[in-house]
């Protein structure tokens, strides 16, 4: 029994409990610190070793059983939402024409005001419906606006002018260059002058 309370008012094996615990190393004292080879240590070494079997044992028997899978209702209804009628796919609206992809913005649009009025009492999936909501929006106007776009092209391919919008971005500088036909063009004194003064050639008599 003295030896035990020598052994815990030990102010150095109290320390190593301590070391030992908060980085959970198992303290091989025997073969790696020489300086701690005392009785007192080789104690405090296997007392430590006791408590750490028997916490690692209640881990395993505390230890929880593996969730519970879900049925095929729950997957069911997962994949109902995530194919709700909110989101809309940009394949199929290129087949549509005009009318009916104004139609279906206007649905659109008003889905996504109620839903907004109802914003306040509702929960974490009619916010998500919302987001779908405004990017299938967004995805029916881009179309719009490219079919808008393509036949305005059309339209204009063979005029003098176009649309600053519709002419090809390029850079500053490329925009202002000389089109190879006003390149081309030469004054009237240049060409009498290479007609009745044409560059020399010479040859190399052998």
């Amino acid at each position: 029994m003295a030896d035990q309370q020598a052994w815990w008012d030990n102010p150095a094996c109290v320390y190593l409990i301590g070391v030992c615990i908060k980085y959970k190393i198992d303290p091989y004292i025997e073969t790696s610190v020489p300086r701690f080879r005392s009785a007192d240590n080789l104690e405090c070494v296997r007392r430590l070793q006791l408590i750490r079997r028997t916490d690692n044992h209640s881990r395993s028997r505390t230890r929880p059983t593996n969730p519970p899978q879900q049925d095929g209702t729950q997957r069911l209804i997962i994949m109902s939402y995530q194919q709700s009628s909110s989101k809309v796919k940009a394949g199929p609206l290129w087949t549509k024409n005009k009318e009916d992809l104004q139609k279906q913005l206007g649905e659109l649009k008003t889905e996504l005001g109620q839903l907004r009025i109802q914003k306040i009492n509702s929960s974490g999936a009619k916010l998500n419906r919302i987001h779908d909501l405004r990017k299938s929006i967004a995805r029916v106007l881009t179309v719009i606006n490219l079919k808008q776009r393509a036949q305005l092209r059309l339209f204009y391919k063979n005029k003098k002018y176009s649309p600053l919008d519709l002419r090809p971005k390029q850079t500053r500088a490329i925009r202002r260059r000389l089109s190879p036909a006003d390149a081309a063009k030469t004054l009237e004194k240049t060409k009498k002058r290479s007609t009745h003064f044409p560059q020399r050639k010479y040859a190399v008599k052998a």
